[in-house]
């Protein structure tokens, strides 16, 4: 398995964290602004978080790779 890519569009505030380059087979509303896109057996190949401001790291601080996050938003903010 691959190491997650982040992506961080600042114009849509919309967060994809990539776990896999595998083909996307469905996508899954988890949530109103979350989505998780699936291979066909079901395993997760990223997610999708849509009003990803940069507001919301005070929440995601205590997660593995924050700081890496935290680095991507403020530097597509700039």
């Amino acid at each position: 398995m691959k190491s997650s890519t982040l992506t961080y569009d600042p114009a849509v505030q919309a967060l994809y964290i990539e776990l896999s380059d595998n083909e996307i087979a469905e996508t899954i509303e988890l949530s109103e602004s979350v989505y998780v896109d699936l291979e066909a057996d079901g395993e997760p190949v990223g997610f999708e978080i849509l009003h990803a401001a940069p507001s919301l790291l005070a929440s995601l601080s205590s997660l593995p790779g924050a700081t890496a996050l935290r680095d991507l938003m403020d530097s597509t903010a700039a």
